[in-house]
């Protein structure tokens, strides 16, 4: 790029495409509208490039009319910078910013990604460790021998240089090269400089590169898969840098909530990584950056809003990170990540948090000594509750379904999820693919405050059906269940609830205790309602229900 002439004409990608695919291909990109990650080019950006070389050539051009055998002193045209482009990081073959539009580009092929990764951590590397500029404005007119206090135009500013070029260029005067490279770089400095420029680390270049991994690692998992992610050292720092910043809610650009996605993505990908991440104890960083979010987390928050984003990305990070015995044996050592899990499911109003949230849950239900933590940190407080915002009309009805337009959607499907990991914390799956340790305390628990009957349900039956008995009326000899008892188990769960998010502590049971006024004065035999049974003396007893 560097050693054509057209570098200082062209974009990179063009320059790029010229020598990729000939002249011929190039010919057709530079006459045509182009708007893709690999090509941006425009009737605009010509005229642009046309007026920017003719401003270089104003002072020469009359005289080449009136003289064609006039020589031309060279000038080094500077780079010439496209308002089209001015938000964009080109690297490798693409430009990031477009390649990051999913909207516009949802499945843009990349050609190489593992090439495409490496470039991109090189840009970040190259990103961190850039300078503040040497150089001011002042500085360079002084340099160009032109007044400080006013703004000079580009006419001004060129025929200054000239003037000097000419004067201390090496090869008419061997001892003015210091000065000419002065002049050349205040030239130079001045004339490519943009409104958005900044001193530095470019936050803005820096979310790109980020977004850039995510994309790559969620895309192309299996292609990554076999190579361990270097880039664990910067992701981690940045990290840390904006979990500890206290511009963090305020900034215009914030990185935590897309460096979160992107350990996710990583830590999801291989094994490798997990364990690389472990290693360089990214994930107390994690739990640093989580607390610091949830502890903003209020009544008003939005999806939208960075605290939201991040206790997101987080938490689906210790659900990836909790498929591997090492990062489990980390995460028991890290008891508050637990507390703030918790306390995530607390604000309902964020559906899609509360959503990761119970999966997380799932996930770490993997350990007996986790299933025990997060007892212990009222996990059965938040998950309960979401059972009875399960609308079985909505799955009966036919209704035509969208989660991302449809609340009840996503209420329905997180009380789906919350009743898995119930079962999940109990030990009560036996398939291989979703067991878990069996938790003797917890399945106690689930059968005062679920009843035994339902409980026994929960492995066997489908969750449509055990959430369409616990949101209906039911009156047979394994059960009674109606709003009586709905409304009970609810002011149960949300006092104790409330209570122990705002004071850490509730009934010291966990609900084992409980019991349902309407069951109180029945007489129960093997499971059956004895008086019910009388009613309904053809109903079908079954053998007796059990996990087993």
């Amino acid at each position: 790029m560097q050693q054509s002439i057209l570098g200082q004409i062209l974009p990179e990608a063009m320059v790029c495409y010229l020598e990729n695919y000939g002249a011929e291909k190039f010919a057709e990109i530079f006459l045509g509208e182009f708007d893709t990650p690999e090509v941006i080019w425009s009737n605009e950006m010509r005229r642009h490039m046309i007026e920017k070389l003719a401003s270089h050539l104003a002072d020469f051009t009359p005289r080449l009319m009136s003289n064609t055998r006039a020589l031309y002193q060279y000038c080094a045209i500077p780079h010439i910078i496209y308002p089209q482009l001015q938000y964009e990081l080109f690297c490798d073959i693409y430009y990031l910013k477009h390649l990051c539009d999913v909207e516009r580009f949802p499945d843009w092929p990349i050609k190489d990604p593992v090439a495409l990764l490496k470039r991109v951590l090189a840009a970040w590397q190259t990103e961190v460790e850039k300078q503040p500029s040497s150089i001011t404005v002042e500085d360079a007119y002084q340099e160009l021998g032109l007044e400080q206090d006013i703004r000079h135009d580009d006419a001004k500013i060129r025929k200054a240089y000239f003037r000097l070029a000419q004067k201390y260029h090496p090869d008419k005067n061997p001892d003015g090269r210091d000065i000419f490279e002065r002049v050349n770089k205040a030239y130079e400095f001045l004339c490519s400089r943009t409104a958005h420029q900044v001193d530095g680390p470019d936050p803005r270049n820096i979310l790109l590169v980020i977004r850039t991994q995510s994309i790559l690692f969620s895309r192309y998992k299996d292609v990554l898969a076999p190579y361990k992610y270097s880039g664990y050292p910067m992701l981690i720092k940045t990290i840390q840098l904006e979990a500890d910043d206290e511009q963090l809610f305020s900034k215009e650009t914030s990185l935590l909530a897309a460096a979160a996605e992107l350990t996710y993505h990583t830590i999801n990908c291989s094994a490798l990584n997990a364990e690389e991440l472990r290693r360089e104890k990214g994930l107390e960083v994690l739990q640093g950056a989580y607390n610091r979010c949830v502890s903003v987390l209020n009544s008003s928050s939005k999806p939208n809003d960075v605290a939201v984003q991040v206790c997101a990305n987080i938490a689906r990070c210790y659900t990836a990170a909790a498929s591997f015995p090492m990062c489990r044996e980390k995460l028991i050592e890290m008891s508050h990540f637990i507390k703030d899990l918790c306390h995530t499911l607390y604000f309902k109003s964020l559906l899609r948090v509360c959503l990761v949230g119970v999966e997380c849950v799932s996930a770490l239900a993997i350990d007996q000594i986790l299933q025990m933590n997060l007892l212990q940190a009222g996990i059965l407080w938040h998950l309960l509750p979401f059972l009875f915002s399960y609308d079985y009309t909505l799955d009966e009805g036919g209704v035509s379904k969208c989660e991302d337009s449809n609340q009840q959607e996503l209420s329905n499907r997180l009380a789906k999820m919350a009743l898995y990991a119930c079962g999940r914390l109990a030990g009560a799956y036996t398939e291989e693919s979703r067991a878990t340790p069996v938790n003797a305390v917890i399945q106690g628990v689930l059968q005062k405050l679920l009843t035994p009957y339902i409980t026994s349900l929960i492995p066997t039956a489908s969750s449509e059906e055990v959430l369409k008995i616990l949101t209906s009326n039911v009156e047979t000899p394994y059960l009674i269940w109606d709003n009586g008892t709905r409304t009970q188990l609810i002011d149960f769960l949300t006092t104790n609830q409330q209570a122990h998010v705002r004071t850490g502590e509730s009934d010291p049971e966990y609900g084992a205790a409980f019991e349902f006024d309407a069951h109180k004065d029945e007489l129960v035999i093997g499971g059956v309602f004895i008086r019910i049974y009388n009613e309904q003396p053809s109903f079908p007893i079954k053998v007796q229900y059990s996990f087993s």
